[in-house]
């Protein structure tokens, strides 16, 4: 059994500065087998996350990117997601022999057409910041979730700032390698292990995007989806 992590952020995300190397160094003070960073629409904060590693611990190449039906996390990748209709970002990842991972399917998902959720090869059963999901159980948006039944169920820690680290990961039956977690992912061997992080870190993470993207409202309307219950 490893221990995995496949949502994680590094200063290449709008909402992030956390540099690759230190990252790296998170993961293998917290004793990891496989990592994959997955930042905002952009492949480029894995690709420093792997040279940061120097061999140390295999990083997957992945991008979330915001779709117009909500996020969708890329693994394996090997170019820049460019599209933004979910079905056609799904159709580019898979051309690139790549996995598509649902993220915090109740958060910010409320436009994703429903035919996408049998495109899904694995989904987010807790996510460090969203918190708990069921296929079976869950409701939300109107969208048909057990479409979802048959993905494989991850843990994502969502990691923006150090303390985010470690808090959620998959536990996986396979050697640690790339592929051994391409083939674990595809066969449904993963279990979400792990707790939800404080809501101040959300807070945190958005006024660092409010200074990178200079916009000064986005931490007030921040405050605002933390206080409704809302984290994204």
């Amino acid at each position: 059994m490893i221990k995995v992590d496949l949502h994680l952020h590094t200063s290449c995300s709008y909402d992030s500065v956390l540099p690759p190397r230190r990252l790296v160094e998170l993961a293998l003070r917290n004793d990891f087998d496989v990592i994959a960073v997955t930042d905002h629409d952009t492949i480029l904060g894995a690709l420093r996350t792997r040279d940061a590693a120097k061999g140390r611990i295999p990083v997957i190449v992945g991008s979330e990117v915001k779709s117009t039906g909500g996020d969708i996390i890329g693994l394996f990748l090997t170019q820049e997601i460019n599209s933004r209709e979910p079905l056609d970002v799904i159709n580019e990842i898979e051309s690139q022999g790549g996995i598509a991972v649902l993220p915090h399917p109740l958060q910010g998902h409320r436009n994703l057409p429903k035919e996408c959720l049998g495109r899904f090869s694995a989904y987010e059963a807790i996510n460090g910041r969203s918190g708990l999901f069921s296929p079976e159980t869950a409701s939300g948006y109107g969208l048909p979730w057990g479409k979802l039944s048959g993905a494989t169920a991850l843990g994502g820690s969502d990691t923006h700032l150090a303390n985010d680290f470690g808090r959620v990961w998959s536990l996986m039956d396979a050697e640690p390698t790339e592929e051994a977690v391409r083939d674990a992912l595809s066969a449904g061997r993963s279990q979400a292990m792990g707790k939800v992080g404080p809501r101040r870190n959300f807070l945190i993470s958005q006024g660092i995007k409010a200074i990178k993207t200079r916009d000064v409202g986005l931490m007030f309307r921040g405050v605002r989806r933390v206080l409704a219950g809302r984290l994204r």
